[in-house]
């Protein structure tokens, strides 16, 4: 089979589907030369032309396309799901093989390939359709975490969550791993067996989790926008002063009550804002304070900033 020379052809996914379903092999061509697979290039080409180019959101053909999406828009998110745009190329590829081609004396691709299939003898995988193709789903081998102390179900560590279920007590203390398949799309569960092949039926995530159908890759994105938040507001109010001087750093009179405000709630009452290597000197100084002509036995404690690590260093 005749394949652009992309390197998304080159996907591990594309050929195994290819070699199990169909028994076929890969011919991607030797590289810049496009007009030794023409017809390769031809058919890539009506589909950007009919589908791929006529969204706002297009890639186009190379970095300095006109139609290429501007830097700004870029940014937000595409309004056409995944699913839509598979929808919209299947219609594009029924179109094109129902269309009569001049390079086919006037035949539509379809009737030429029924042609071929009554005068050609037909390739039949054996067994090669029966496991089924599944793009989405992966496989990955866990350890089991048994806790000791724990009143718990073993569970295994996936995805930044814990997935347990009831067939992971079957397993015998020499079993420490296990293999997981689950699907890329939804991975509020997961398909458990062991290493050997034996199913050990479904794991289930947290019920944090299991409200609504989330991919791989959005909960690795709200995982990683939540460690970055955590390190922005670790001391909330030095956030909100980096913040508000950031904001009105030009603005004379709102910086002079700024620093009047921050003067009054810092412990030392240094004129400058801590923030990283000066937020833990500010930490070790002296916050617990007593009078010395007259001993209190209630000591005074005084707001002194935390740590703080500026997200745009």
């Amino acid at each position: 089979m005749q394949f652009d020379n992309a390197w998304i052809h080159h996907s591990n996914v594309v050929e195994a589907f290819l070699a199990d379903s169909v028994c076929g092999t890969l011919a991607f061509g030797v590289p810049a030369t496009p007009k030794a697979r023409w017809l390769v290039e031809h058919v890539f080409d009506y589909l950007e032309r009919k589908l791929g180019h006529r969204f706002d959101s297009t890639t186009g053909s190379h970095p300095k396309d006109a139609k290429r999406e501007s830097p700004k828009n870029a940014k937000k998110v595409p309004a056409l799901s995944f699913q839509s745009l598979v929808e919209a190329i299947y219609l594009q590829i029924g179109r094109y093989n129902t269309t009569p081609m001049p390079d086919l004396a006037g035949q539509r691709p379809l009737e030429a390939f029924q042609r071929h299939l009554r005068q050609h003898w037909i390739r039949w995988p054996q067994g090669g359709t029966a496991r089924g193709w599944q793009p989405f789903c992966s496989t990955v081998t866990l350890p089991v975490h048994r806790p000791a102390k724990e009143q718990r179900l073993p569970f295994v560590h996936f995805c930044y969550a814990r997935y347990s279920g009831d067939g992971l007590l079957s397993l015998s203390p020499d079993d420490t791993r296990i293999a997981i398949d689950y699907d890329r799309r939804d991975i509020r569960t997961l398909q458990a067996r062991t290493l050997q092949g034996r199913p050990l039926g479904t794991l289930n995530g947290p019920k944090t989790w299991r409200r609504f159908a989330h991919s791989q890759a959005t909960r690795c994105w709200l995982r990683q926008q939540r460690r970055e938040a955590t390190y922005a507001e670790a001391d909330p109010i030095t956030g909100y002063f980096l913040a508000w001087r950031h904001k009105h750093k030009h603005t004379a009179r709102d910086a002079a009550e700024l620093l009047s405000l921050y003067l009054e709630i810092t412990a030392n009452g240094q004129p400058w804002l801590a923030a990283g290597e000066h937020a833990k000197a500010a930490m070790s100084a002296k916050s617990l304070e007593e009078s010395p002509q007259q001993p209190n036995p209630h000591r005074a404690y005084r707001w002194s900033p935390i740590p703080y690590a500026d997200p745009r260093r």
